[in-house]
């Protein structure tokens, strides 16, 4: 739903999603938001499985799909089964919010990136603040991991001055992913 290809108020169209801010994206927006994509969303057998069902091409499936999961999610949180509460605040481990949320007794935590802007015995402090009666799951990745591992990038490589080591490196890539 980030890069608008699923109709979300595009063209006049009525908007599928009750949040235009998260769900579409101006014209102008950098190249990491325009690079996700919904499909990244949900896995290809429930994406099969619904095309299925309606007999629709994948865009219009995954639309149902994502709708279905909203108002599932909607329910939730009407029945008051699923609550959401944003708390502000410094989140070190001993900091009065470390503890509220390890009485929580969450059984996963998501930290997104977070990992790229912490030290690793750091981010492991605070972790297990919040976790201290055992059990959670935390889940993290690093935006930043291809800084640390050399040859991920094509400047790593040195170079001539015309260029022709990673022009090499590049067209030996091209024809690894045409055959």
């Amino acid at each position: 739903w980030l890069t608008g290809d699923l109709g979300v108020g595009a063209d006049g169209e009525q908007a599928a999603v009750g949040s235009l801010p998260m769900f579409s994206v101006p014209d102008g927006a950098p190249p990491s938001v325009t690079d996700e994509s919904a499909l990244n969303a949900v896995t290809i057998e429930d994406l099969a499985e619904k095309r299925t069902s309606l007999g629709g091409d994948i865009l219009v499936s995954l639309r149902a799909l994502l709708l279905e999961r909203f108002a599932r999610l909607r329910g939730w949180l009407l029945d008051g089964a699923l609550t959401i509460e944003l708390r502000c605040g410094e989140l070190t481990p001993d900091s009065p919010l470390a503890r509220e949320v390890a009485e929580l007794r969450p059984w996963t935590m998501s930290w997104s990136n977070v990992l790229d802007y912490m030290l690793p015995s750091d981010f492991h402090a605070v972790a297990r603040a919040c976790s201290i009666h055992g059990d959670t799951l935390h889940y993290g990745y690093s935006m930043n991991w291809k800084c640390q591992v050399w040859g991920s990038c094509i400047m790593d490589y040195m170079d001539l001055e015309d260029g022709s080591i990673r022009k090499g490196i590049i067209d030996s890539t091209h024809d690894c992913l045409r055959s």
